[in-house]
């Protein structure tokens, strides 16, 4: 049939031996993927059998009803969710199953870079992680709130006071940063590191003030009880001078 098929399109029977090869090869390196894939899948599943598991529905499909199987641990309580924080890049890799789609949009930056880079990027932009670098914007978040307005004038206002306050911003951080060989950070880091922090950092903020605002609609009683901490912690000011 292979002869048949490359005879008519013209490549002649001794052409079938090339072709062949290549599906051979196309064949086994499929089949190594997916060795590899179940070897770490049994893998994981063997690591994580020291924890409970959950109640099994079905003898065929497990707890998961239908669908693939993926092995996830979801850590909770402080005591588990700390020691992984804490330990070092090159013992927590990172699942590139999903992160993968985002490389072509966020680059290499802290949230998709591993190992060596990760560890070299996390100590130049540690800077960027510190309370001093938010503290002046409380201020500058104050003013912004009286001047409530759409207009461009608000936005003129809001970058002078940034600049009068002449302060590291994490921009600054990106720019200034130097390892300890006097090496800076290439164009292409700080822009990743850029898109990596507004990705997050809007992402993160979106989903838990989402979560917090929903939560306190249902249970009117919690919220009644932040009400009357802000209005305890605001007594003797102003009400529209938030502090640090």
């Amino acid at each position: 049939m292979a002869q048949l098929s490359l005879s008519w399109l013209g490549l002649g029977p001794l052409a079938a031996s090339p072709w062949l090869l290549l599906l051979l090869v196309g064949a086994s390196w499929l089949l190594a993927r997916v060795l590899a894939w179940t070897y770490a899948f049994y893998d994981n599943c063997s690591r994580l059998r020291c924890f409970p598991q959950p109640l099994k529905r079905n003898w065929f499909w497990g707890h998961l009803s239908l669908g693939p199987l993926y092995p996830v641990l979801r850590l909770v309580h402080p005591k588990f969710v700390a020691p992984l924080l804490q330990a070092s890049a090159a013992v927590t890799p990172k699942d590139m199953t999903f992160y993968g789609f985002l490389k072509p949009w966020l680059g290499e930056g802290l949230l998709l870079s591993a190992g060596d880079k990760w560890n070299r990027h996390r100590r130049l932009l540690t800077p960027a992680f510190h309370f001093e670098i938010l503290k002046p914007y409380v201020k500058i978040f104050n003013e912004s709130e009286r001047r409530r307005t759409l207009e461009s004038q608000g936005v003129d206002d809001f970058l002078k006071a940034k600049a009068k306050c002449k302060t590291l911003d994490f921009i600054d951080v990106l720019l200034l940063a130097k390892d300890e060989n006097g090496k800076e950070l290439s164009d292409e880091d700080i822009r990743a590191e850029a898109d990596t922090f507004m990705f997050g950092g809007h992402d993160t903020t979106a989903s838990g003030l989402s979560w917090i605002l929903y939560n306190l609609a249902r249970h009117p009683e919690y919220q009644e009880r932040c009400r009357q901490e802000v209005r305890e912690l605001v007594r003797d000011r102003e009400p529209d001078e938030i502090e640090w």
